[in-house]
């Protein structure tokens, strides 16, 4: 494919193929991560999101990528490059109906593995930063790369440290409260510098930086503190940490929340100076040599040339409806309409399962009923309940469905047809089908049952 930078008129380039000089129009949801940097190395990108740094400005709500793709104008992208932004749902619909060829970075696995694990099936590739679980993505049939993170800017080392030692991240209790214990704790023992806010404010005038992870992930500060020239004191993890870097020459690592181990650290290292500014320093060149964002764009940039749409999965339309799924959980707690755009969306999907005649699983079952009661009930209409019928005439054989469309026929008065239903699928007495009917998808629509993948 052979794009040219400047021109924002779309064209038809899909049959094309890249070379080493070809450019690429890239369209890149929720992070700046490595904008500038793809645009170094000759690409076009446009940036979208709700934070007003973005180039373009989407709604806080599910949105289908077509009406992305209209807020772009006239930007005709050859990729859409999705990075995580802590949350574990995408709030882009319709990626199973869409043709452009897409990659998701999957930054927060170590809290969002399971939703991220299903939604990959929607992407070309998955990156992902916790090496640890790459074998979680194995079975989607996604290709998935590990892809670390970096030190997202140059920041110089300050000659004069002000602090002995530091930690500069979030402290709120009720996200993580084994951290501010830990820092409590730690604060006791030996005099450190312990702030939330931007990490280049502090970080370049310390001796030392201690990090803590969440859950023995591989954090972006064990890269930030390095760049700073600090030496950094990390805990003792997986995830590729000692793929990257060496213990004693790079950093100095300690048992997770081992305080004695972390204060002897310290002291000793204070007490040998001159050791202690050469695993800085070699820290620092470390970074410098492979752990910049420039490195990071650079080998985006191998995976992104090469990327094509794959063959589309028969389950790809009930990915995306679990996806609406997941995102309505967070999003219940704002407000109905919303909701209401989550569940639209996840109705969409729903129906071009349905029409592609792709069997639902034991839990797709269970979030089509969710998805198609929920929009009733934030509606006060019966699309759904329709819906919950043309899928049982598809697949009658299918028990929740079976007591979902009895549950629909009650709520609509239709008792005769309900139990007619209830006897012809069950060979228990019709009333006691209805009773199970009438106390199981209530359940389901409430969310109270929500079946683990398979």
């Amino acid at each position: 494919m052979v794009t040219t930078v400047g021109d924002l008129h779309p064209r038809s380039r899909r049959d094309l193929l890249f070379d080493d000089h070809t450019e690429m129009r890239i369209l890149s949801f929720k992070q700046p991560w490595l904008a500038q940097e793809l645009r170094e190395l000759g690409h076009e990108v446009v940036t979208c999101g709700h934070a007003p740094s973005m180039q373009v400005q989407i709604p806080k709500r599910i949105i289908p990528i077509q009406e992305v793709l209209q807020l772009v104008g006239g930007f005709s992208p050859d990729i859409l490059l999705f990075l995580d932004d802590s949350m574990s749902a995408l709030s882009v619909s319709g990626l199973d109906t869409c043709d452009i060829p897409s990659l998701f970075y999957s930054v927060d696995t170590h809290h969002h593995y399971e939703i991220h694990t299903q939604i990959a099936a929607l992407f070309d590739h998955v990156l992902v930063a916790q090496q640890d679980y790459i074998h979680r993505f194995q079975r989607c049939g996604t290709p998935v790369t590990w892809f670390p993170p970096w030190a997202p800017r140059r920041v110089e080392p300050h000659h004069d440290k002000c602090f002995g030692a530091a930690f500069v991240g979030t402290l709120d209790v009720n996200l993580n409260p084994r951290r501010v214990n830990f820092f409590n704790a730690l604060s006791k023992r030996i005099p450190i510098h312990v702030t939330s806010g931007d990490y280049a404010d502090v970080f370049p005038f310390a001796e030392i930086v201690v990090n803590q992870t969440v859950k023995g992930d591989l954090n972006f500060r064990i890269f930030e503190a390095m760049m700073c020239g600090a030496l950094l004191i990390t805990e003792r993890t997986h995830n590729g940490l000692f793929d990257l870097f060496k213990e004693g020459e790079h950093l100095v690592t300690y048992e997770a929340d081992n305080i004695e181990e972390v204060v002897e650290r310290c002291a000793w290292l204070r007490s040998q100076p001159k050791r202690l500014r050469e695993i800085a320093h070699a820290g620092r060149e470390e970074i410098l040599t492979r752990h910049t964002s420039m490195h990071r764009a650079a080998a985006l940039d191998k995976i992104l040339r090469p990327l094509t749409r794959r063959a589309a999965r028969p389950d790809r339309h009930y990915v995306s409806m679990i996806n609406t799924a997941h995102a309505n959980r967070t999003l219940s707690s704002v407000g109905q309409p919303p909701c209401i755009h989550a569940t639209e969306s996840g109705l969409r999907a729903a129906e071009d399962a349905l029409k592609a005649g792709s069997l639902p699983s034991e839990r797709e079952t269970t979030v089509i009923i969710l998805t198609c009661g929920l929009f009733d009930q934030l509606t006060n209409q019966r699309v759904g309940a329709d819906l919950i019928r043309r899928f049982y005439e598809k697949f009658s054989d299918n028990p929740l469905l079976a007591f979902a469309r009895i549950h629909s026929l009650i709520k609509k008065g239709a008792m005769e047809e309900a139990h007619r239903v209830a006897a012809q699928r069950f060979n228990i007495p019709p009333d006691q089908s209805i009773s199970i009917a009438l106390d199981l998808i209530p359940r389901i629509v409430r969310g109270e049952i929500y079946l683990a993948p398979e």
